[in-house]
């Protein structure tokens, strides 16, 4: 798997065999020669190239046929979807050209012209150092690794590929750092860079070639490309190391703590958990009929992004590679009427309030029981499965819902718990182990807008 492509377009020479010498010796540069010219031209959407080497004399052509050669070039590309458009670096190997032709391939637009003069080693750098600037242009400020234009022209290259060679299966690992907008709002925004940058840099350390890695930074993501064998492997590695480091970057008081305190508008806290990795996966053995039937970079990255919004749903570090069932087995009588958004405990004593959330719900497609006190609450839970539980502290007079907590957070450590609660103790209800706390009286679309955020998939 290769960073970058280059396309030499001429027939067989010394000079042509002295630049495919250099190439053999960089790994993460694929060389392509095309002796003719209509050839090539049909061959870049295919290829992609970042840089384009065309040996003038070879092909025996005028100053006016390598401009013609440039504006095609530039009119291709410009075609293209809108990522993979970067017109590709020109370059014009010469010996034959004079002063004034040189000048007008540059003018005409041509970006490098090389000549007789120069000895195959400035060549080859001239070459490299061009690639270097390509890549640069095309990183992420953040982290310096390869941002979303060269991912989608990696990802095409793989396709086309594939194309013709099947055992060349390829996956695509979408990552995310679960929580590092509340570590942002905790530490400060230097912080969370120097996280991220960390962790771009384990991915350097972890993630060896022919697999390549980089970062999505306008959805602060990183990727893994790498071998269809290979991708499940690497997450599972990633999701160990990063769980080790995952202490070193919390100050004392909230690692005695066990979580940070997200504090929002209205009073409302809630407890985060430490960082995490969500990891989705696009396995291009394994996909499904409608991506084979037209393969793109677009469909795999947002094959990977529904599997890596799955991982999230569930707690600690988690990749997820497949689509799972998301209709649970054992599902109620009328669920075939209209598909449940997912399962919702009510433990509340004030029956107004009760019915107020348990109607409101169900409008909203969930599925809901009520109770009134804690021994209803672990009695219903024995013999049902709830995806979240809303609940107050007080209960019947008494603030038994602290303990209620505790006990449901032994017993289904995963089960978000929400706090919608008259009595303000923030601090214990996280303490206990609630996942957000609303003071009462709160704002129904905010509840529902954590809820939907909270609800793991069922």
């Amino acid at each position: 798997m290769s960073l970058q492509a280059v396309m030499l377009i001429g027939p067989k020479s010394d000079s042509m065999d002295d630049m495919l010498a250099v190439m053999e010796t960089e790994p993460l540069i694929a060389s392509y020669h095309l002796p003719m010219l209509e050839e090539a031209m049909a061959q870049l959407p295919e290829v992609l190239p970042d840089l384009i080497l065309l040996y003038a004399d070879g092909l025996d052509m005028d100053a006016k046929e390598v401009a013609d050669f440039c504006r095609k070039v530039q009119e291709t590309a410009a075609e293209l979807d809108a990522l993979l458009s970067g017109r590709p670096v020109l370059m014009i190997q010469t010996d034959q050209a004079g002063e004034k032709e040189r000048i007008e391939y540059l003018v005409r637009g041509a970006d490098e012209v090389l000549s007789a003069d120069m000895s195959a080693e400035e060549q080859k750098i001239r070459l490299l150092v061009h690639l270097r600037r390509n890549i640069e242009v095309f990183s992420s400020r953040l982290t310096r690794l390869p941002d979303l234009p060269l991912a989608a022209r990696l990802i095409q290259r793989c396709i086309a590929k594939e194309r013709q060679n099947p055992e060349d299966a390829w996956a695509l690992i979408l990552i995310d750092i679960k929580h590092i907008d509340v570590y942002q709002e905790v530490y400060g925004e230097l912080a969370a860079i120097q996280v991220l940058r960390s962790f771009g840099a384990m991915l350097h350390s972890l993630v060896f070639s022919p697999s390549m890695v980089g970062h999505l930074s306008e959805f602060n993501t990183f990727f893994v490309l790498t071998h269809a064998d290979k991708a499940e492997k690497i997450a599972g590695v990633l999701a160990r190391k990063f769980e080790d480091a995952v202490p070193n970057f919390y100050a004392e008081r909230d690692k005695k703590r066990g979580y940070l305190i997200s504090v929002m508008a209205g009073n409302i806290s809630r407890r985060v958990p430490f960082f995490s990795l969500s990891m989705g996966i696009f396995n291009s053995r394994d996909a499904a009929p409608s991506y084979k039937s037209a393969p793109s970079y677009k469909l795999a990255i947002n094959i990977a992004a529904e599997m890596k919004l799955l991982a999230r749903s569930c707690p600690g570090s988690m990749w997820v590679s497949h689509r799972p069932k998301l209709a649970g087995e054992g599902a109620g009588e009328d669920d075939h009427l209209t598909e449940i958004r997912g399962r919702v405990l009510v433990v509340e004593s004030d029956a107004a309030m009760a019915f107020l959330l348990k109607t409101t719900l169900e409008m909203q497609h969930y599925g809901v029981e009520t109770v009134s006190s804690p021994a209803e609450a672990q009695v219903i839970m024995a013999e049902k499965t709830f995806n979240l539980v809303l609940m107050d502290a007080l209960l019947n007079g008494e603030e038994s819902g602290w303990d209620l907590c505790s006990t449901l957070k032994t017993n289904y450590p995963n089960l978000p718990v929400v706090f919608l609660s008259s009595v303000h103790n923030r601090d214990k209800a996280l303490k206990v182990g609630g996942d957000l706390f609303l003071p009462k009286p709160f704002e129904m679309v905010a509840l529902f807008t954590w809820i939907e955020r909270l609800m793991p998939f069922k």
